[in-house]
């Protein structure tokens, strides 16, 4: 009956007035929840009130969201006819579209807006409002045709002939309007990339044409009305290759070139993209002054080329939550500038781009003149050494790798602490976040300043020498904070710098300049009020919300001060050995050779790599995830380490390379260089250690037994440790074990030593470290033991390897073996993952899910890998369901003992109350026949043991099994599963 209803409405009438209906009914159930926000907003926080933004994100962001839901609806609805299986559809649908498909095609079908850039800045508006509108747009006009079209299926004969062919015709239109908008939209994206591979392609061009340097370069900057800038540069440029070159140079292609002149004559010049070719060779060493007239706009897809497209376009990147900010590299608006020599808006020699990272460094000495706004203020490095109104010069006391530019609306101010002049630009209407600061004694804030950038930062990231801290401190920019001046700006949320291998903090920080985000919105753990502490004064309050706010703006995270602190200096660059610069800094730069990461899939992925890889193939391998390559780089430079320490001293290398940085302040050397004056210093030559450490391709495998340490009190009241241990290595190249005080031996493949080594007491735990072998983890700790009388006298000598094979008589089962299985792996996907084989193994960090997940730890049993299967029992939540067995084929029938590897792996607590001290695992023992249930109470005795579960007479098969039961619902506690051992009684 409901097809030939008679109502005076059409079917299109009656569809879009149910659809306005509860639009109406959403949109002001939306203004109530948007009249809450505007109350609390405009009470608590008005400073950051502004009412355009609600209406704003009301039209553009909530309307087309609920037009686009509402239509959907409609359609299925419509077509389905059936409303629980129309809810089931959609609920899977808009489910799966927001959560898994909304980042689809650059985030084209999103929404809710998520994955797109989507916020405003106070410098520059909206981050990306071109985009941003085209994308709702489509999602505007596509819940439109959803709903037109829910019209042909609607269950009742139209009112007129033709009806349908009108509303389809309607559809079609507005469908293909959406479409053409989604096009155009992916045709942003994809325009970007098309430039980006192009670029890449230039460079690949003109690479052979290397080792033409800026030896100085002379700037004179002009704003242009039309959101552009004019410039005048005035280089010097030197041939530093022994051969003749074509000059060539790197510029921004949105700059278009208006003359060249070379030694004060106008040159012919070719311009491919970003290249400048001159018609003009330079002979070896010699020099040339060249005069480069340009003017435009920074063309953005230029910058960051060498990173790979998912992650460039990635929304996880520039995000804090669900808020989205984009990534622009560099901004040329009427009233905002910020440029970093990423976007190379000054002529270059050595561009910023390498594979995985790798560039070049380029020591140039600058001078920049800025012509801006009155109202306006120019921003660089260098000392201010005029500012008046429009003008800005700055001025350098030696070279730098490169120099910034921003010219914006900015607050400015400044103070000295130690010589350093420090400045804080930020956007005039965020004073409120220094308003806790306006009482604070200026005598309070220099002392406050002066300890974090000594002690906070100084102390803890420069290389210091014995020499350094031995002597009056006179400023060391090899060993102090480089420059003379450290500039915080704050900066547009949507400006996004990709870090590198070596720019860690991408370029938020270089060359004293460092651009906080905007309103700190990505600073994690902000301080916010003044402690509220009636026992401390104000001063003292406000002192420890400055320290707060200091160790997290800038002593952490993408604006990180450390990088800056050491290796800034001088470049050490090398052809042959790509970030060689980096690998000595670190080398010379860590203090211990200890690694107590817990990150240990890295560790795992770097050793997998390392296993048949080199480092030279991991810089060159763009497919390595960042942190295996980082993990790689830090293996590799422990390593490296251990072998100088050895052969020279750790503290001698490191006043060597501090010596050597200070021979070379601010320029570019060789390494060629830096090994004959090691050679010197040293007679010994390091280049078989770095081609070493480049180059080899195999890893040691170490097998470390009987080891102890002996702690023994000597006539003289002096507590020596003594180091006893036997050590097999089972690899194909030689390995090397550190102990205290960076001590260490070599060694060789396939032999086989036992070392006593004894050193004065120091306090720290003792440990044995394994700094690059196929040992996951690298450091093992060792339990000490007291006696009177030991012998103290090194005995170093080569033993037989038949002692580090396991006995006839004892059978070991651990978690890596074939042996071991999860009962119930099935039930839980991510530890199914682990018994797929070699190449699929996954390790993670600690859950609290109701599930077994393999880690690491080195306080497990296993070799090369100590690993176990760890589960949270939380309340009670083991059932006793998910079992893990580990079986074996004894060699012969028999009696055996049979063994668990126990430790107490993080915490065992009963509610909230004390610790746990005994413990009950529920183990089963089959011997081929009969199955017996075990119940070991266990206690921290015997964590880090052999714990027994009896003696058994077992015919050939036999299996142990641990549930996952707990005794106590009120007890957490978390069980581990590492190794099973049968031992033969006679």
């Amino acid at each position: 009956m409901e097809s030939i209803r008679v109502r005076p409405f059409s079917n299109e009438e009656i569809v879009l007035g149910n659809f306005l209906g509860k639009l109406l009914l959403f949109t002001l159930v939306n203004f109530l929840t948007l009249g809450i926000s505007i109350l609390i907003n405009a009470t608590f926080y008005p400073h950051a009130f502004d009412f355009g933004i609600y209406l704003f994100y009301w039209l553009t962001l909530n309307l087309p969201a609920l037009v686009f839901f509402l239509g959907v609806s409609f359609f299925v609805i419509r077509v389905v006819r059936q409303q629980a299986l129309s809810f089931v559809i959609l609920s899977v649908f808009f489910w799966g579209l927001i959560f898994w498909g909304a980042g689809w095609l650059n985030g084209l079908f999103d929404p809710c807006a998520r994955h797109i850039p989507n916020m405003f800045s106070d410098f520059t508006g909206h981050v990306g409002m071109g985009n941003y509108l085209l994308q709702r747009s489509f999602i505007f006009f596509t819940g439109i045709s959803c709903l037109l079209l829910s019209i042909i299926p609607y269950p009742r004969i139209p009112n007129r002939v033709f009806g349908y062919r009108s509303v389809l015709g309607r559809v079609c239109v507005i469908f293909v309007f959406a479409a053409c908008l989604g096009l155009w939209y992916m045709s942003l994206y994809n325009s970007v990339g098309n430039n980006r591979e192009k670029y890449k392609r230039i460079y690949s061009e003109y690479e052979k044409f290397t080792g033409v340097k800026v030896v100085q370069n002379d700037l004179q900057v002009k704003a242009l009305e039309e959101n552009g800038i004019s410039v005048t540069s005035r280089l010097i440029v030197e041939n530093r290759a022994p051969v003749p070159l074509p000059l060539v140079m790197y510029l921004n292609p949105g700059l278009k070139i208006l003359s060249l002149e070379i030694d004060g004559n106008r040159v012919d010049f070719q311009r491919k993209q970003q290249a400048i070719v001159a018609d003009k060779k330079l002979e070896a060493g010699e020099m040339a002054e060249v005069l480069l007239r340009y003017e435009g706009g920074i063309e953005k897809d230029i910058c960051f080329l060498d990173v790979m497209p998912e992650k460039y376009y990635s929304e996880t990147i520039n995000n804090y939550g669900i808020y989205y900010f984009g990534n622009v590299p560099a901004f040329c608006e009427r009233d905002y500038k910020l440029f970093t020599p990423e976007c190379m808006w000054y002529p270059v020699c050595v561009p910023p781009y390498g594979v995985s990272g790798l560039r070049d460094v380029n020591f140039s000495r600058y001078s920049l003149q800025v012509e801006h706004e009155p109202c306006l203020k120019a921003i660089s490095q260098g000392s201010t050494v005029q500012e008046k109104e429009g003008v800005t010069i700055f001025a350098f006391e030696h070279n730098m790798p490169g120099i910034s530019l921003c010219v914006g609306n900015y607050e400015r101010r400044e103070i000295t602490v130690d010589s350093t002049r420090m400045a804080l630009y930020y956007f005039p209407r965020h004073d409120y976040l220094l308003e806790e600061y306006e009482h604070f004694s200026e005598e309070c804030l220099l002392d406050e300043l002066a300890y974090a950038k000594s002690n906070t930062f100084e102390l803890s990231g420069c290389i210091r020498t014995r020499k350094f801290s031995g002597r009056k401190r006179n400023y060391d920019p090899t060993q102090q904070y480089p420059y003379r001046w450290l500039t915080l700006v704050e900066v547009p949320c949507g400006f996004y710098s990709f870090p590198s291998l070596m720019q860690l903090s991408g370029e938020r920080v270089q060359g004293g300049m460092f651009f906080l985000p905007e309103k700190g919105f990505s600073i994690k753990n902000y301080p916010g009020k003044v402690f509220e502490d009636e026992t401390k004064d104000w001063d003292t309050r406000v002192g420890m919300k400055l320290s707060s706010e200091i160790s997290e703006s800038i002593g952490k995270g993408s604006c990180d001060i450390k990088p800056q602190l050491v290796g800034k200096t001088t470049f050490i660059y090398s052809r042959e050995y790509p970030l060689i610069h980096d690998v000595l800094m670190r080398v010379a730069r860590e203090e211990g050779i200890m690694d107590d990461s817990r990150d240990y899939m890295a560790d795992y992925g770097a050793i997998e790599y390392l296993k048949h890889a080199s480092l030279k193939d991991a810089l060159g391998d763009s497919t390595l995830e960042p942190e295996i390559l980082q993990s790689i780089i830090r293996k590799k430079c422990k390593e490296l380490r251990a072998y100088i320490a050895l052969q020279v001293g750790k503290e001698q290398f490191r006043q060597f390379y501090v010596d050597f940085l200070g021979k070379y302040l601010f320029k570019e050397v060789a390494l060629e260089d830096f090994l004959e004056q090691f050679s010197q210093t040293f007679d010994f030559r390091l280049d078989s250690l770095v081609e070493n450490c480049y180059n080899t391709n195999r890893l040691a495998i170490l097998d470390v037994r009987d080891a102890r340490v002996i702690e023994v009190k000597k006539t003289d009241d002096v507590l020596y440790r003594m180091y006893e241990f036997k050590v097999f290595n089972k690899g194909d190249v030689a390995g090397i074990i550190m102990w205290d005080k960076a001590q260490g031996w070599v060694i060789l493949p396939r032999m086989a030593m036992e070392i006593h080594v004894g050193f004065p007491y120091n306090g720290a735990n003792p440990y044995l470290e394994m700094p690059l072998a196929q040992n996951i983890p690298s450091v093992m700790y060792l339990k000490e033991i007291e006696m009177s009388q030991v012998d103290t006298t090194t005995r170093v000598f080569q033993v037989d390897t038949s002692l580090f094979y396991t006995m006839k008589e004892e059978i070991v089962v651990d978690n890596e073996d074939s042996g071991f299985r999860l009962v119930k792996a099935k039930d839980n996907f991510i530890t199914s993952l682990f018994q797929k084989g070699e190449n699929d193994k996954r390790y993670y960090n600690i859950f609290t899910e109701d599930a077994w997940f393999p880690v690491i730890s080195k306080s497990f049993y296993g070799f090369p890998i100590r690993s176990a299967l760890y589960k949270a029992a939380l309340y009670g939540a083991g059932s006793g369901k998910q079992k893990v067995e580990w079986n074996v084929v004894l060699p012969q029938e028999g009696k055996y003992e049979v063994f668990f590897y126990y430790t107490e792996y993080l915490w065992n607590w009963k509610g909230w109350g004390a610790q746990v001290k005994e413990l009950s695992r529920y183990y089963s023992v089959f011997d081929g026949k009969k199955e017996y249930e075990v119940t070991p109470t266990l206690t921290e005795e015997d964590d880090g043991s052999w714990v027994s579960l009896g003696v058994y007479d077992f015919s050939r098969k036999a299996k142990v099994t641990l549930s996952d039961r707990v005794p106590d619902s009120e007890i957490q506690q978390t069980l581990v599963a590492d190794a099973v051992k049968w031992v033969r009684v006679e």
